[in-house]
């Protein structure tokens, strides 16, 4: 026989009796007495919150709902509109009524009352609320709910971090980096990863450089090597050189922070069941320590192989002198590297037969007014120019200016020290679409792999932009055609522009690298860029893929290149 439960004429104490039977389980049990408490008061919005949750326990959302909606008009204290919104949110969204909880939520959201610490169910209701506020697009109203909270816990990690996440939604990166440097001093000594790598977007993204310094730092110690484990089939050892962590794409790994973009990545995903690979920080003491600890490599793949990056951030001879010290064969060593940055690769090719080069120049801020530094563009470059940062891959980072005026703009508004300069050339010839082709070239060896369009002048493959992948779904008459290029490149973009690219490939002095060119309608080969930090192999959905058969004799190809020199 169950035991009684004692009943008080007191509602609260039979609030409290029946708060705890709910926390046992006996939700029937603390159904029964919520019920009572409001046939006592029946504006008691506290209990026809928890009677909501015990409704929704038991399957009965429709009555659960009812009960928060009046629950929330009977004017209750902060903390419990706060306690009743969320799960009424919650099940709003649950229904796909998104509009409708957003609509409520803009009918205002209290702040958590500055003298009541929240419990430990209290400060999980406020960080699911602050969430669903965030997915729901009030990040304002999840900022000022979560600034609230924090008042009454000025040292809790993860309101702070979920702080910076609305910050970040509302796009005010000031107020993000002191969110996330706040969470990141209030869970000292100890460190999260993620936590760290949002801390050094949001320096770079601000333009403090010794704090991003700092934290790169930070995080290469914390993360100096990657090794994967051992298989049975694996015929050799290749260490990949990282320099330093790679923050180019959104980290959420170690993995990632070690293999992010490039075809060294790629070639991990695809081979890893032949070779065992590892990683390390070549530019950092933590990861040249941590060297000495993994499985001695019998070939090295150089992935600090950013010209740019590697001369303004790395030390090249100590680069050069640490890939030597193995006694192995280096892929893309250092020293091969240095000279491939932008404007040195287009001198390296520029007078080759049926080629044109556009010409690519550097151009620096120091000491030089907006004006100066016009007149000085102008006086070695005609309209149209593009500039481009000096270390940005994908096309990002790169401005189209057609005029003074717009020259006048970008150097006004971009305050990067350093950028390029590069002619820009129409090779359409009257057709509506730009293109861009893209060539492996692994060992001397040329592999034409995808041919990607737009109406726009700056190309970008179709990896994930929701447009760009619309574009090649609603044009598929373009994948056919990029079929015939790939398979048969000789046939369709004629002997002088094969001819060009592999003059190309003997001039650049990288082992591995990509090529993206176009050919014009007279046969000449419009050269955009080389170097050996492309996505070789395919990154496409599949339903629009590059061409697949091309994808895998790349991949063939580079596996045999790999094996030859072991």
């Amino acid at each position: 026989m169950r035991p009684t439960i004692f009943e008080s004429p007191d509602s609260a104490a039979k609030l409290g009796t029946a708060k705890n039977l709910h926390a046992l389980g006996r939700i029937a049990d603390a159904e029964k007495l919520y019920r009572e408490v409001l046939a006592q008061n029946s504006s008691d919005a506290e209990a026809m919150g928890l009677l909501a949750i015990a409704m929704l326990q038991r399957g009965n959302s429709k009555e659960a709902k009812k009960l928060l909606r009046r629950s929330l008009s009977a004017s209750p204290p902060a903390w419990v509109y706060l306690r009743n919104l969320h799960p009424l949110l919650a099940l709003l969204e649950k229904e796909g009524k998104d509009g409708e909880a957003a609509r409520l939520a803009d009918g205002g959201v209290p702040d958590w009352p500055a003298l009541r610490l929240p419990d430990p169910s209290e400060r999980a209701m406020l960080l699911g609320l602050a969430r669903t506020l965030a997915r729901l697009k009030r990040p304002d109203a999840a900022a000022r709910l979560l600034e609230s909270a924090i008042a009454t816990l000025p040292a809790d990690a993860e309101l702070l971090y979920e702080l910076a996440r609305a910050h970040k939604l509302k796009g005010d990166l000031q107020a993000t980096w002191t969110a996330l440097a706040a969470a990141d001093a209030a869970i000292q000594p100890n460190t999260k990863f993620g936590l760290l790598t949002e801390l050094y977007a949001c320096a770079n993204a601000l333009g403090k450089k010794t704090e991003a310094v700092a934290l790169r730092n930070r995080i290469a110690a914390e993360t100096p090597a990657f090794v994967f484990p051992r298989q049975a089939g694996h015929k050799a050892a290749i260490l990949i050189l990282s320099g330093f962590p790679n923050f180019k794409y959104e980290t959420k790994t170690e993995f990632d922070l070690h293999f992010s973009g490039n075809y060294p990545t790629q070639l991990v995903r695809v081979l890893a069941d032949e070779f065992h690979f590892s990683s390390v920080f070549s530019a950092t003491p933590a990861g040249r320590e941590a060297a000495a600890n993994i499985p001695a490599p019998d070939l090295i793949i150089n992935n600090f192989a950013n010209a740019e990056l590697l001369l303004a951030e790395g030390d090249a001879m100590a680069e050069a002198a640490f890939a030597d010290s193995f006694g192995v064969p280096v892929i893309n060593h250092p020293k091969k590297v240095l000279p491939t940055t932008r404007d040195r690769t287009a001198e390296l090719v520029a007078d080759i037969p049926g080629l044109v080069a556009p010409r690519t120049s550097r151009f620096s801020r120091a000491g030089k007014s907006v004006e100066d530094l016009a007149d000085e563009i102008e006086s070695q470059y005609g309209y149209p120019l593009i500039t481009r940062t000096l270390s940005s891959q994908q096309g990002k980072g790169m401005v189209k200016v057609d005029d003074r005026d717009a020259l006048i703009r970008f150097l006004s508004e971009d305050k990067k020290e350093d950028f390029f300069v590069t002619a820009f050339v129409d090779s359409r010839g009257g057709a509506k679409l730009y293109r861009k082709i893209r060539a492996a070239i692994v060992g001397g060896e040329i592999i034409v792999t995808r041919v990607d369009y737009s109406p726009h002048w700056n190309v970008h493959g179709r990896k994930s932009d929701e447009h760009r992948i619309a574009f090649y779904r609603n044009n598929r008459d373009l994948l056919a055609r990029e079929d015939q290029i790939c398979t048969d490149p000789r046939r369709e973009l004629g002997q002088p522009a094969m001819q060009a690219l592999q003059a190309i490939g003997d001039r650049i002095p990288l082992d591995i690298f990509g090529v993206d060119f176009d050919v014009a309608p007279d046969g000449q080969l419009v050269f955009y860029e080389a170097n050996a930090t492309m996505n070789l192999l395919s990154t496409a959905p599949a339903d629009i893929d590059h061409p697949r058969h091309m994808n895998e004799h790349l991949v063939s190809t580079l596996r045999n290149y790999l094996n030859s020199l072991l």
